[in-house]
């Protein structure tokens, strides 16, 4: 059995998990192979981490959920305000971004599918 005292030479520091890095994690593995593969086990293993580990973080896979919500919906709405409105058109209404503030195969599927399971909020 070999015991090390010190990091070895070549290894690079852990990065720490937080919420925010569980969550955009989750949407990378949504983005890669579908929303269907999304499990702890799955994220864990793209974070480096053990799967109980995450919970610190999120309490439940319908958290890892909803944090997709938020943080999809955050993308699209920072993209939705850097359009420009067409002179003259309603306010509020704004031209569809289709594709533009993710990957065309994720941003619809996961918005329809989060937006069909999901809870209403408050």
């Amino acid at each position: 059995m070999r015991v090390t005292t010190q990091a070895e030479v070549g290894t690079e520091p852990r990065i720490p998990l937080s919420r925010e890095r569980v969550l955009r994690a989750a949407v990378k593995v949504a983005d890669d192979s579908g929303i269907e593969s999304l499990t702890m086990r799955r994220l864990a293993e793209e974070l480096g981490a053990e799967a109980m580990s995450l919970y610190y973080h999120v309490a439940k896979k319908e958290d890892v959920l909803n944090g997709i919500a938020e943080v999809v919906a955050g993308e699209i709405n920072d993209v939705v305000d850097r359009i420009d409105a067409p002179a003259g058109g309603p306010i509020g209404k704004r031209p569809c971004v289709g594709g533009s503030c993710r990957p065309a195969r994720s941003c619809c599927a996961i918005r329809g599918h989060l937006a069909s399971s999901r809870p209403a909020p408050p």
